[in-house]
This record gives C-alpha cells, structure tokens and sequence, in this order.
C-alpha cells in the first residue's frame, strides 16, 4: 500500500515586519502615502498580518511565521487524499488564493493553478474550512488581507 504524503508550503505576498519596516522608512523620506480606494481594497503588504487562534500572545514580529505554522498545521490535519486521486496515481501542486476579509473569516477562496479537478476541490475544501482569525490591520483599520500558497498532493 502506498503512503500519503502531503508536503503544504506556505508562500505569502506579505511580511509584515517587513512592511512595518518599509512604511516607517518612507515616512522618514517623505514619500506621500495614498488613503485605499474602497472598503473592498485587498492588501498584500499590511502593518500587522491576520493572528491565527493561538498566535494571539505571539509578539508582533513573530505573529507571520505563526500565521504560516497555524495555516500549514490546519491544511495537514485537513485535507484527505481523494481515494479517486490515489486510485489514479494522481500528484500535483495545487496553488490556492484566498482573502482573510475584515473580520478575519476566509473568503474568496480561488484556485490559481492545478491540472486535477479533484485535488483542487479537496484543497478549496481545507482552505475554506480555516478558523476565523483577527483580521489584517492596516493604519489602524482592519483591512482585507490576500494570501497565495501551494498545497502539494505527492503520493510515496
């Protein structure tokens, strides 16, 4: 019998220490920064990351990588090969997009790339199963928040 194996890497356009860094920065150099265009803005790049449930003690320089951990922890507990996926020796990376909006629930869960239509489905199944978490912050004001990772379905 084969084994699963389900390697979940994380990859998100936004680092907010390093967002934080850069905001203090253009300030300093007087750089002119524009107000959001809508409610319905989505951030990349934000002051403060969205705190998954038990990152809420974590200091703010370390919330990301908890982010990261909590998100990789609930994919892996999540997400069930397909039995059909198996039975066809099906493996691929599926890449996932999806926006924590402003009061930290996961919406907008889209497939950016995958070739199997049943390892995309079971990875927008885990991804929209995620917990509820505190929003994104941005200027003081909770913002919506995008957030792109590759989930791969490998088979050993």
């Amino acid at each position: 019998m084969k084994k699963l194996f389900i390697f979940i890497s994380f990859t998100c356009f936004a680092f907010g220490a390093l967002a934080q860094n850069e905001i203090e920065n253009s300030k300093q150099e007087g750089v002119v920064e524009v107000e959001p265009s809508s409610d319905e803005e989505v951030f990349t790049f934000v002051e403060s990351v969205p705190v998954y449930p038990g990152c809420e003690k974590e200091e703010e320089s370390n919330r990301f990588g908890c982010l990261q951990r909590g998100i990789m922890m609930h994919i892996s507990k999540t997400v069930q090969y397909p039995d059909e996926a198996r039975d066809n020796n099906l493996e691929d990376k599926v890449y996932v997009s999806f926006v924590v909006d402003k009061e930290g629930k996961v919406k907008d869960a889209e497939i950016l790339r995958g070739k199997h239509e049943i390892l995309n489905k079971e990875a927008l199944r885990a991804i929209n199963k995620l917990p509820q978490m505190q929003p994104a912050m941005q200027r003081g004001k909770t913002v919506n928040f995008k957030v792109n990772i590759p989930i791969n379905f490998k088979l050993h």
